[in-house]
C-alpha cells in the first residue's frame, strides 16, 4: 500500500401546582415486543452477598455489558454485547438491575433495546429519535425511563418517556433550559431550572412538572419528592431542600462548594479546596462529593469531612448506589473501576485483564455490606499469545519488526523479521545484532524515533535512528550483517524522512542548516551509498516537504503545510531534478505513474484531487457504502497498482475493506457514480487502523484498544503482533516511496 439511578424516596407534604399547558408532542412508538425466553437465574441465593456492579467496557471487537457480583466467588459475567457501536455509552441499567437498555445510533435515529440482565435476550426493540443514554433517569420502580432528546436549530428539545415493560414511548417538547430531575412517587417528570441572578453571583432553582397522562407541565410552588440530580458544577436535592455549586474564590484563590437553601436566602460556605471538578449530593441528602483530578472528598452538611477515594490517574466518572453506601469511579489514563463501601471506607478494583478502549460505571446495587473477601480467589487470565508452530504460511515474506528497549541506563534497539506460521503464531525468522546507543537523554525525551525501510530488490532493511540532536542510519543484511550505512562524511548530522532510490543504491533525506542571517534553512540532501560527497539540493519555492523518489532522477516534493490552509492555485506535489533542480508540479498525466492525489470527503463521496482551488480535474467516487466520514467510511490508501482505492467501512458485524479499481480511468466526466466495489475482507472490530500491503493480500491492522494482528485477507485469518512496534513490509517496497 502506499501511503470514546435511583434512590430512596423521603415522602413529604402534598405537592401544590399551578398549571401551564405548553406545546407537547404526542406519538405513540411503534414497537416489536419479543419475551426473552426463560433462563435460569443468575442469582439463586434468596439473600445477595455483596453488591453488584454493572458497567460496560469496549473492546476490540464489541460493547459489552458486564455484572461483576462482589460475593468472593463470581468471576464477571458478560450479559451482553452489541458488535455495531463505537465509543460512547451504549447501555444504561435499571435500579433493581434487571434490565438493561442499548442504543445502537443510525444516520437518523436509533435503535433502543430492552435486555434482560438474567439471560441477555431482547425483552423488545423499538426505534426513537436520537436520544442518549448518558441522562437517562429511571423512576425508582424501575417502570419508566426519561431520555433526552437531541435538539437542534430546527428542531425543539424533546423528552421520551419510555414505559420499560413494553417499549412503547411518548414524546414531549420541552423547555430548553431545563435538566431532567427525576420522577416524582405518582410518575411525574420533575424538571429543573436554573435561575439566571441578576448580580451574576446568587444561584436559584425552580422545578416545572410534566404529566404524562395529561399532556401538561405546571410549575411547582412547593419542593417536589424526588432526590438530587447532578449537573456537573451544580447539583439540587429538592427531597434535601439544598442546592450545591462550586465558585470561584475570589478571596484567596482555588473554589469555593457552596449550599443553598432552595427555599431561598444566601448561600453558606460548605468547603474551600483547590479546585473542582463535580460536585454530586449523595442519596442520603446528608453530604456532597467533590472530585477534583485524582480525589474525591465526601463533606457532611455539618462540616465534617472524609477522603472518599484517591488514586493514580485522573476521575473520569463516579456514581453513587441507589441507598448512598457505595461509590462507584472510573479512571481516563487505564481505564478502571473502584467501588468504595462508605460505611467502612474498604474499596475493591474490579479487574479488568483485557484491554479496553473504554469502561464506563452503569449503576452499583447496594443495600448489603461488601464480604470481607470481595472478589473470587482466581480470576481468569487474558488468552495466552499462541506460539509459532507447522511450517512457514505461503504468499508472504513477512514483515520487520523493530522497537527500542529502554532501562534507566541503557536504550537498545531491537529488528526481527517474522513469519506467519500455519500452527498459528509467528516466527522471528532472523533478528539483527542489538545496537546499543547508550543511556537515555537527560532530561528524558521519549527516546529516540525508529524507522525501518527495507532496500529495494534487496534483503537490506535500513534502520534509521533519529534523535532530536542527531541521526543514524544502519544497513542490516537480513541475517547476521549490520553495519552502518556508507554515507559520506559530510552528510549532516541531524537528518529526517529518509527515502531509498528505487535501485536501493542512494538515499534522499530533509535536513537544514543556520544562515549567516541566523534563520533556518530547510533543505534536501541526496548521496551515493559508498560515495564521497553528499549533494544539496535547495528547497524551491514553497515545496519543502520530501515525500519521496518519483524518478532515478527526481524528487517527489510536497507543498508546504499552512496552518490557516494554503490559498491559490498550486499542486500538492511536484517533482524536483537532482540534476538541476528543475521542479515541475504534478498534472493528471503523472497519474499513470504513481498515486499523486490528496484524499478529502464531501458527504458521502470521496474526492481525488492534485490541484489546490481548482476542482476541474479532481475524481469524485461516489462512496462505495452510501455512508459518508461521518458514519465511518475511510480510505485506506492506494492499492499496489497505484490507482486503485482501498477503502473500509464498518459494518453491522465489523469492518469491509474495499477495493475501488481506478476510479481516475474509470470516472465520466470527473465523477464515478457507479464505483463497484470488490470486498476484500470483513475483519472483525471497528475503529481500526489498517494498512494493506504484500500486493493486497495481507494487512496490518490495529484496533481500538491498540493491539496488532497480521491478517490474510483472503479468509480473514490473523496472527497477533506484539504492541509498540514499528512494522514494515518486506516485500512491498514501492519503487521510490518509503
Amino acid at each position: 500500500m502506499r501511503s470514546m439511578r435511583g434512590r430512596t424516596m423521603r415522602i413529604g407534604g402534598a405537592v401544590a401546582i399551578a398549571v401551564v399547558l405548553v406545546g407537547i408532542v404526542l406519538a405513540t412508538s411503534a414497537t416489536t415486543l419479543r419475551i426473552a425466553p426463560a433462563g435460569p437465574d443468575a442469582s439463586p441465593d434468596a439473600a445477595p452477598v455483596g453488591p453488584v456492579v454493572y458497567y460496560e467496557i469496549l473492546d476490540a471487537e464489541a460493547s459489552r455489558l458486564i455484572e461483576r457480583r462482589l460475593d468472593g466467588r463470581s468471576p464477571a459475567r458478560i450479559v451482553a454485547s452489541r458488535t455495531e457501536v463505537d465509543y460512547g455509552r451504549t447501555w444504561n441499567v435499571d435500579p433493581d438491575g434487571t434490565m438493561a437498555l442499548a442504543v445502537i445510533s443510525g444516520p437518523d435515529d436509533q435503535k433502543l433495546e430492552a435486555v434482560s440482565i438474567a439471560t441477555g435476550a431482547v425483552i423488545w426493540t423499538t426505534r426513537t429519535p436520537m436520544a442518549p443514554l448518558d441522562d437517562a433517569v429511571w423512576s425508582p420502580d424501575g417502570r419508566l425511563v426519561a431520555l433526552n432528546v437531541i435538539g437542534s436549530n430546527e428542531v425543539s428539545r424533546e423528552a421520551l418517556i419510555v414505559d420499560a415493560a413494553t417499549g412503547r414511548f411518548n414524546r414531549f417538547t420541552i423547555p430548553e433550559d431545563v435538566a431532567i430531575q427525576g420522577f416524582d412517587p405518582a410518575g411525574g417528570l420533575v424538571l429543573r431550572q436554573h435561575l439566571p441572578a441578576a448580580d451574576g453571583v446568587n444561584a436559584g432553582w425552580r422545578f416545572l412538572r410534566l404529566d404524562p397522562a395529561a399532556a401538561t407541565i405546571s410549575r411547582l410552588t412547593v419542593m417536589p419528592e424526588v432526590g438530587p440530580a447532578n449537573g456537573g458544577g451544580e447539583d439540587v436535592d429538592p427531597a434535601a431542600g439544598v442546592g450545591v455549586d462550586a465558585a470561584v474564590d475570589e478571596v484567596g484563590g482555588g473554589s469555593v462548594v457552596r449550599v443553598w437553601p432552595l427555599g431561598g436566602g444566601p448561600p453558606r460556605t460548605l468547603a474551600t479546596v483547590a479546585s473542582v471538578d463535580r460536585v454530586v449530593i449523595d442519596p442520603t441528602g446528608r453530604g456532597v462529593a467533590i472530585s477534583a483530578a485524582e480525589r474525591i472528598r465526601f463533606v457532611l452538611f455539618d462540616g465534617r469531612a472524609v477522603d472518599l477515594y484517591t488514586g493514580d490517574d485522573p476521575i473520569a466518572d463516579f456514581a453513587w448506589s441507589a441507598g448512598g453506601d457505595y461509590l462507584a469511579v472510573t479512571t481516563d489514563r487505564e481505564p478502571r473501576l473502584t467501588v468504595v463501601e462508605r460505611a467502612t471506607g474498604r474499596s475493591v478494583i474490579v479487574p479488568q485483564h483485557d484491554a479496553v478502549a473504554q469502561l464506563l460505571m452503569l449503576r452499583v446495587v447496594g443495600g448489603v455490606p461488601l464480604p470481607a473477601s470481595p472478589l473470587p480467589t482466581a480470576e481468569p487470565l487474558p488468552t495466552p499469545t499462541p506460539a509459532p508452530s507447522g511450517a512457514d504460511v505461503e504468499g508472504i515474506a513477512g514483515v520487520v519488526s523493530g522497537w527500542v528497549e529502554r532501562t534507566a541506563a541503557h536504550q537498545v534497539v531491537h529488528v526481527q523479521r517474522l513469519v506467519p506460521t500455519e500452527g498459528g503464531g509467528l516466527r522471528v525468522a532472523a533478528e539483527m545484532p542489538a545496537i546499543e546507543l547508550g543511556p537515555p537523554a537527560v532530561p528524558d525525551d521519549g527516546g529516540p524515533e525508529l524507522r525501518l525501510l527495507p532496500r529495494p530488490a534487496s534483503d537490506d532493511v535500513l534502520v534509521w535512528i533519529g534523535a532530536p540532536d542527531r541521526s543514524d542510519a544502519w544497513i542490516w543484511d537480513g541475517s547476521s550483517g549490520l553495519g552502518r550505512a556508507a554515507l559520506p562524511p559530510d552528510w549532516p548530522v541531524l537528518a529526517s524522512d529518509a527515502a531509498w532510490r528505487p535501485d536501493g543504491l542512494a538515499l534522499a533525506a530533509s535536513a537544514g542548516r543556520a544562515t549567516i542571517e541566523g534563520e533556518f534553512e530547510v533543505l534536501f540532501v541526496v548521496a551515493v551509498l559508498g560515495a564521497g560527497s553528499t549533494t544539496e539540493i535547495p528547497v524551491v519555492g514553497p515545496y519543502d516537504r520530501l515525500e519521496g523518489w518519483w524518478s532515478g532522477t527526481e524528487l517527489q516534493v510536497g507543498h508546504g503545510v499552512c496552518t490557516e490552509g494554503c490559498a491559490g492555485r498550486f499542486a500538492y506535489s511536484a517533482r524536483l531534478r537532482v540534476r538541476d533542480r528543475r521542479l515541475l508540479e504534478m498534472t493528471t498525466a503523472d497519474r499513470s505513474h504513481a498515486p499523486i492525489d490528496t484524499i478529502a470527503y464531501d458527504g458521502p463521496s470521496i474526492v481525488l484531487s492534485i490541484i489546490n482551488d481548482d476542482p476541474a480535474d479532481d475524481i469524485v467516487v461516489k462512496s462505495p457504502s452510501g455512508a459518508g466520514p461521518e458514519n465511518g467510511l475511510e480510505v485506506i490508501g492506494f492499492a499496489a497498482d497505484g490507482r486503485s482505492l482501498l477503502v473500509q467501512v464498518p459494518t453491522s458485524t465489523g469492518t469491509d475493506v474495499l477495493l475501488v479499481r481506478d476510479p481516475a480511468g474509470r470516472a465520466v466526466d470527473g465523477r464515478l457514480d457507479d464505483p463497484r466495489p470488490e470486498r476484500l475482507a470483513t475483519l472483525p472490530g471497528r475503529n481500526l487502523r489498517i494498512e494493506v500491503g504484500a500486493g493486497d493480500a495481507w494487512a496490518i491492522v490495529t484496533d481500538r484498544v491498540e493491539d496488532v494482528r497480521l491478517v490474510r485477507l483472503v479468509d480473514g485469518r490473523s496472527w497477533p503482533v506484539d504492541r509498540d512496534r514499528v512494522l514494515a513490509w518486506l516485500d512491498d517496497v514501492p519503487a521510490g516511496s518509503n
